[in-house]
């Protein structure tokens, strides 16, 4: 026997059969079809009502990308359905050869009956789970109320005196109290759910937040005192690091001219400024201590960046471009502070660059903003909102760093960096990343 397939998947290939009828429908101008097509389309409408994915948690772990997936497919169908409604309008439209205002006037009608169907639908089961609700609340109180009873029930078939009259009456006032608590905790907490209902909170909706919340702060906790250690290991790491350097260097210029001629010296030479360079990006996480701000331009930038990364750009067959727009820029500011901005989001754009064949990556410089673009599948809108938090990563060996240190250390300064909205400049298909610099000329 053939396995039955997802109910999802089913909808999309009922919606594609619909479609087709519709069409086919318009083509032939055939009323009996058209009747056909009306009642499936109102079935298929209610179904798709059943199938809307919930509101997912921040923690779904290994089904994040299954329910990613079935969201996808879900907006596959809803415009699907769109496409029918479009259709069978076209439909109507075709076959009852009446007044456009007629015409209107039955679809709003077929549109308001098949709304008035489905609140039927769910008035009915929310009848049905209040009833539930009703008969569960009821017994919980007769259970309660016997419970004195079997508490403190016994004394009553004590021998009752003057000597022990009070006694007994503390202690039927003491398990009364504590029964009083219980149920003013219970109740109250049960009757503030059905305020906030009656008010219109979506419960679902707050106790995910809330419950997300809390998740993510937990983890934030955990990494706090990481994040602390780093920078003053950063700190003591660069300090250490440029008596080193200085060292190193002032010695290799000691050398004799004619070592310091021989190839092997300039390739020494030239790895050793590259990886000074390099360490020199912890600048900006270091504590203290006062640096110039230089004037930095967008050729600088560009020049650098095809420098860096320009093996790589070559070996992964990356297409660059830096525009003219953005080589023209002038930024004043410490060096070590936007660099890293760029080498990280380049670095990042050529990791998903390589998940796609057309591999482009474009820096340019538009309506005042800045934008670092590339070809990749780009940012699913679930992230978005999280893209700058730390530890937040989508690949497979990132840290999630990079884009919360480049916000944090821009912010410094009065730039500011985001994730390219719907008003922003848009370069390429994939990630469009912005940056507003403060006085950038």
């Amino acid at each position: 026997m053939r396995d039955q397939a997802p109910p999802l998947v089913d909808a999309l290939a009922r919606v594609d059969s619909l479609i087709a009828l519709a069409k086919d429908t318009l083509q032939k101008k055939d009323r009996v079809q058209a009747t056909v097509l009306a009642s499936r389309a109102h079935q298929i409408r209610a179904v798709s009502e059943e199938l809307r994915p919930p509101v997912p948690s921040s923690r779904l772990g290994d089904l994040e990308e299954r329910w990613r997936e079935y969201r996808d497919d879900y907006q596959m169908l809803l415009d699907k359905l769109q496409e029918l409604t479009n259709v069978s309008s076209q439909v109507d439209a075709a076959l009852k050869g009446e007044e456009p205002k007629t015409v209107f006037a039955e679809r709003f009608a077929e549109q308001e009956g098949e709304l008035q169907r489905q609140l039927s639908r769910y008035t009915t089961l929310i009848d049905a789970k209040l009833a539930e609700v009703r008969a569960l609340w009821h017994k919980n109180a007769l259970d309660d109320a016997s419970l004195l009873k079997s508490r403190a029930g016994y004394l009553l078939d004590g021998e009752i005196n003057t000597a022990n009259l009070l006694a007994y009456l503390n202690i039927v006032e003491a398990n009364r109290a504590e029964l009083a608590e219980g149920f003013t905790d219970r109740y109250r907490s049960f009757l503030n759910t059905l305020e906030q209902l009656l008010e219109g909170i979506d419960l679902e909706g707050a106790y995910a937040i809330t419950e997300d919340d809390r998740a993510e702060l937990e983890e934030q906790l955990k990494d706090i005192r990481s994040i602390a250690q780093v920078g003053i290991t950063v700190e003591i790491i660069g300090h250490e690091f440029e008596t080193l350097e200085t060292e190193v260097r002032r010695n290799l210029n000691k050398l004799t001219a004619d070592v310091q001629a021989s190839e092997p010296f300039k390739r020494a030479m030239r790895a050793h400024l590259a990886l000074a360079d390099r360490i020199r990006f912890l600048a900006p996480m270091k504590i203290g201590g006062y640096r110039a701000r230089e004037q930095i331009t967008g050729r600088q930038l560009a020049d650098y960046v095809e420098d860096f990364f320009g093996q790589t750009f070559a070996d992964q067959r990356i297409e660059f471009v830096a525009t003219a727009e953005f080589r023209k820029i002038i930024i004043r500011d410490i060096p070590s502070r936007i660099y890293p901005v760029f080498i990280n989001l380049v670095n990042n754009a050529i990791y998903w660059c390589s998940q796609v064949a057309d591999r482009k990556i474009t820096i340019d410089f538009r309506d005042g903003l800045v934008v670092i673009a590339d070809s990749g599948p780009g940012v699913d809108p679930e992230d978005v909102p999280r893209l700058f938090e730390i530890f937040f990563s989508r690949r497979r060996s990132g840290r999630g760093v990079g884009l919360y240190l480049s916000k944090t250390n821009l912010s410094v300064a009065g730039h500011k960096i985001r994730y390219a909205m719907t008003g922003d400049p848009h370069v390429l298909s994939g990630a469009n990343f912005i940056i507003e610099f403060k006085g950038v000329e």
